[in-house]
């Protein structure tokens, strides 16, 4: 399943469609959309956006057990609530130290990259070079490292596909 995400051969609604005519495609949840994977994550009824609510609560979780900077924890929270169109109202505020500064750029790259590629594990590094600068002042003689934290986090955000997609 997380190749076909990755390569947007996901069956969904349009896929279905396409092999057998009488389906139309129709978002399950709503009624009202063609169903592609972006509409996937996207869809702004009730339903769904109550699951991706419990979605990124278990995510927010799994940043919190990685022992995530709250300031990254807060920024990943409300940029994947914007993108997933859930409630995301508390606009993080982005310190001017060497995180904040690492973290704005990471922002800035993944704008570029695309918000739909973080679901996807397309991460712009700086997240990790912001989250090492954390560990080396929180934790200056721990065994954490980025590369676990960002493996342990791109792993999380492919769930989020997973669960909004089950």
């Amino acid at each position: 399943r997380l190749v076909k995400y990755m390569h947007n051969w996901l069956h969904v609604g349009r896929r279905k469609h396409m092999m057998n005519t009488t389906d139309l495609g129709i978002c399950p949840v709503c009624s009202k959309e063609k169903e592609t994977w972006t509409h996937l994550l996207t869809c702004c009824h009730e339903d769904s956006i109550a699951i991706k609510s419990l979605v990124l609560a278990k995510f927010s979780a799994l940043l919190i057990k990685c022992k995530t900077a709250p300031v990254i924890r807060s920024v990943l929270r409300y940029k994947l609530a914007q993108f997933l169109n859930v409630d995301h109202n508390t606009v993080p505020i982005i310190p001017g130290d060497l995180i904040g500064t690492t973290l704005g750029l990471g922002i800035e790259q993944q704008a570029n990259i695309g918000w739909v590629n973080f679901l996807k594990g397309r991460v712009s590094k700086k997240f990790g070079d912001a989250q090492q600068i954390f560990y080396n002042i929180v934790h200056p003689n721990g065994t954490y490292t980025r590369d676990q934290w960002m493996g342990k986090m791109i792993t999380g955000v492919w769930q989020i596909f997973y669960d909004i997609w089950q």
